[in-house]
């Protein structure tokens, strides 16, 4: 019973982080201008120093 119970909470979660690439196309683009990312280091780094914020750098592959 255990095990039945194990595997349908795995098959539930699978399907959370399936949504296609496609459906997400121009998501990033779009919370970076909501947000005021930036996917150009040196021009982040000039913006930081311009105006005395700190720069937060996550480096992640982004399809």
């Amino acid at each position: 019973m255990r095990s039945l119970t194990v595997g349908l909470i795995a098959l539930a979660l699978s399907g959370l982080d399936a949504a296609p690439v496609s459906a997400q196309k121009g998501k990033f683009r779009d919370d970076a201008e909501r947000y005021g990312w930036t996917e150009d280091l040196p021009a982040a780094m000039k913006e930081a120093k311009r105006t005395g914020k700190p720069v937060v750098v996550i480096l992640r592959c982004i399809p």
